[in-house]
């Protein structure tokens, strides 16, 4: 019966996923199947944030999925970007590891695909045949760069990053006839994240390390003391409610 389980798989998977998890179907007689979970993001201190981040996610599986893009690097840096972002403002600060298309193939991008042509088993690229044997000649290790996040989002030719997420994010919007009204609300909430990127607005994280450095009992000690932690709970209570002052610092505009 060993071989008809998916037991052991789970339990070594479970050791190594950070922002994504691997799913197998559940067993040989389910419908459901294979799948990549994103598990990407913490609480935010606002539903503004919340919002555009899951926005984001979606819309990171939109262009994965309509232009067979292949984000994928070692599991050694995954597990090298999971400990950068742990750093003090890495937003801002840190650069992450990323594969950037190979130079032969970046002007293929973006592509559209019909996955459902093929039920969801193998892309249907409309890349040509010579594009797509360079792509596969062409050595991953010098398509892994270090990248700040808004070269990520934004673009960085002089990086290898010829096109950015939101650029194929806008693309997808259009291949796909969005409306106007729904393409501008989205590219608000990317907006403010690309602007975040750029350390125009505070994460979340600098935003309670400032507060708790301009506390008045704050000593510079690292030492939190009960009156500190009610006035930043206080603070946090009322955070999402309209013309809060501590909302307009974190979103500037988009509050």
């Amino acid at each position: 019966m060993e071989k008809f389980t998916n037991a052991h798989f789970e339990n070594l998977q479970s050791t190594n996923w950070n922002s994504l998890r691997f799913k197998n179907p559940p067993s040989l007689d389910s419908d459901i199947g294979w799948r990549v979970e994103f598990r990407p993001m913490d609480i935010q201190l606002t539903d503004y944030e919340n919002a555009a981040l899951t926005i984001m996610v979606g819309m990171i599986a939109n262009i994965v999925n309509e232009f067979d893009l292949d984000f994928i690097v070692p599991i050694t840096m995954v597990d090298e970007n999971m400990k950068r972002a742990h750093t003090r403002d890495a937003v801002t600060q840190v650069k992450f590891w990323w594969k950037v298309p190979a130079p032969e193939y970046a002007q293929a991008l973006p592509r559209q695909n019909d996955l459902a042509d093929t039920e969801f088993l193998r892309s249907n690229s409309t890349v040509t045949g010579k594009q797509e044997n360079a792509l596969k000649q062409s050595n991953d290790a010098n398509r892994y760069r270090e990248l700040y996040i808004w070269q990520i989002l934004e673009g960085d030719a002089k990086a290898g990053m010829p096109v950015g997420i939101l650029a194929m994010c806008e693309q997808f919007m259009d291949m796909n006839e969005w409306s106007e009204a729904k393409i501008a609300e989205t590219m608000q909430y990317l907006k403010f994240l690309r602007m975040r990127s750029r350390g125009m607005f505070p994460t979340g994280a600098r935003f309670l390390r400032n507060f708790v450095m301009k506390h008045a009992d704050y000593k510079n000690d690292s030492i939190l003391t009960q009156p500190m932690l009610y006035d930043l709970m206080k603070m946090l209570e009322s955070i999402n409610e309209p013309g809060n002052e501590a909302q307009s610092i974190l979103l500037g505009g988009f509050a």
